[in-house]
């Protein structure tokens, strides 16, 4: 049982989420215009003078950056519409990390990055993605895999790994080269090896 809950839990739900998120967005978009308000509040971070499609196009990244829905962050609703949504709110701790992450990304790109020497022109600049790939939490394969052995065991993370490799082989949110792998198992029984690479 604990083996099938791990695949839900680290499978399944978060490909329904990005699936649904997909339909639900591209079926409700006229509907979802419209709850969304005309005026924005409590604007920290963004100019307050942000036009409205501007900032739905910059929430828009945030979304597909982290492979989430607009209630990772906002309170408020029923989870699959914006009715109710309390966007002007501080309650729910993802909205407070992804400020902090905000100025973190800007501090790399106007102060850290430049002082690289020799730094290529056009320089290379961060973005959410850079690091989430589509991940919320933008662990590595063998982070991720680690967290999964060492709550389910290595059973479940082989199945893990290879329902994952089969359904997103190119989608960028893991590197499914050997070298990941490999490091994960030289940390663990040699049996490890053997068993998630079949």
């Amino acid at each position: 049982m604990r083996r099938h809950s791990a695949f839900f839990r680290f499978t399944v739900r978060p490909i329904l989420a990005i699936a649904m998120f997909g339909l639900v967005f591209v079926w409700s978009a006229p509907s979802v215009r419209a709850q969304i308000p005309d005026e924005f509040t409590n604007l920290q971070f963004l100019p307050e003078d942000i036009s409205r499609d501007s900032l739905l196009t910059v929430m828009r990244d945030f979304s597909f950056a982290l492979g989430v829905r607009c209630q990772y962050c906002h309170v408020g609703g029923d989870g699959r519409s914006f009715e109710g949504v309390e966007f002007h709110k501080d309650d729910d701790p993802n909205k407070r990390k992804a400020r902090f992450m905000l100025g973190m990304v800007a501090d790399l790109n106007a102060q850290i990055l430049p002082s690289i020497p020799d730094r290529d022109d056009p320089p290379v600049r961060m973005e959410c993605k850079s690091c989430h790939r589509g991940l919320a939490r933008p662990l590595l394969l063998k982070q991720q895999m680690r967290l999964i052995v060492d709550e389910f065991g290595s059973d479940s993370a082989a199945a893990w790994y290879r329902d994952m490799r089969e359904r997103t082989p190119t989608g960028g949110s893991y590197d499914w080269g050997e070298w990941e792998t490999n490091v994960l198992a030289e940390r663990r029984r040699p049996t490890w090896r053997n068993r998630a690479l079949r």
